[in-house]
């Protein structure tokens, strides 16, 4: 008896396959290049850029696309930081207080969203120039820490830091009632609000969640840079299409893997491609092209595992009437 298509199987092996063969080829090409240590420091980076992309997660599956991410981790970063050296709070002391603003942002961005009624992507776009604004009203439109003490550039909290915010998103995401609440809220909009679910305001605590963990991304940013500038004409975009990305990946591994775990599995994908690209020196609008197109193979699967096994289902009866 023929076994059934399994689609988790394929997209597994896609998950599996692809960074397997990506670090082979880098390693046969340029083992220099390539090696245990190289992989360790592409984990981390995969961790550190999954701290912002678990900062849009609960959003997207809420169905809210923000493309202020971007402005919102800038603004956190620049207003943040100043304030935390203004006060002499140091470098640890500007963990919290680049959280809190970081939340701030993402309460005035729910709020809008929920009294204004407008579709997330304009209100998004919006408050991008807004706070790009705010940031260049800074100190030279930038925050400077203190490089002598560079908290992210060492262990144990280079890896701590991003691995408890990863279990805190997990347990908010799959054990709490706004995890559901947003998951529902994205599943069927109709459905959730029938069943007592307050829509507008799921989606507002998913922009004050998200707020949050954008705002921890800023400060783990100072705390490996020393500095991060103001951006502005919308040029903080790009900055949270990392965190987009990763969550598409995410959704469309959700058959296979819990989507928290998913954004990780995104984020390591699009760092080894980036990498791997980059020691055959190729620029970055070819990297933007291959990991659309590893997006896009990812949706692709994850879409039609329904029709490809209803597909080998007809092969088969025809195979056994014939």
């Amino acid at each position: 008896m023929k076994k059934v298509f399994s689609g988790k199987i394929v997209i597994l092996g896609l998950v599996i396959a692809i960074p397997l063969v990506l670090i082979l080829i880098a390693y046969l090409t340029a083992p220099e290049q390539m090696n245990a240590d190289t992989v360790k420091a592409l984990f981390h980076q995969a961790l550190v850029s999954s701290v912002i992309g678990w900062g849009g997660l609960l959003g997207m599956k809420a169905m809210t696309m923000d493309l202020a991410i971007g402005g919102k981790y800038i603004v956190s970063a620049v207003i943040g930081g100043n304030i935390a050296m203004s006060l002499g709070l140091g470098n640890w002391g500007a963990l919290p207080v680049c959280i809190l603003v970081g939340i701030l942002v993402g309460v005035i961005d729910g709020c809008l969203y929920r009294f204004l009624h407008l579709p997330s992507m304009v209100v998004s776009i919006a408050v991008t120039l807004i706070y790009e604004a705010i940031s260049n009203l800074a100190p030279n439109g930038k925050a400077q820490m203190d490089l002598k003490n560079m908290i992210m550039m060492r262990g144990p909290w280079n890896w701590l830091i991003p691995l408890i915010a990863g279990i805190i998103i997990f347990l908010i995401y799959n054990k709490t009632a706004i995890g559901a609440h947003a998951k529902a809220s994205g599943l069927n909009p109709k459905v959730a609000i029938s069943k007592g679910i307050n829509f507008y305001k799921t989606k507002q605590l998913c922009y004050l969640i998200g707020g949050a963990f954008i705002g921890l991304y800023a400060w783990i940013q100072l705390m490996r840079a020393g500095v991060v500038r103001g951006q502005s004409n919308l040029s903080s975009v790009p900055l949270g299409f990392d965190a987009l990305m990763c969550g598409f990946i995410a959704m469309a591994l959700a058959s296979v893997v819990n989507e928290v775990i998913g954004v990780f599995i995104g984020a390591f994908l699009i760092k080894t491609l980036q990498y791997v690209l980059l020691i055959f020196g190729l620029d970055s609008e070819y990297q933007g092209i291959m990991v659309g197109v590893l997006i896009l193979t990812f949706l692709a699967v994850s879409g039609n595992v329904t029709r490809f096994r209803e597909w080998l289902r007809r092969k088969q009866i025809r195979g056994a009437e014939s």
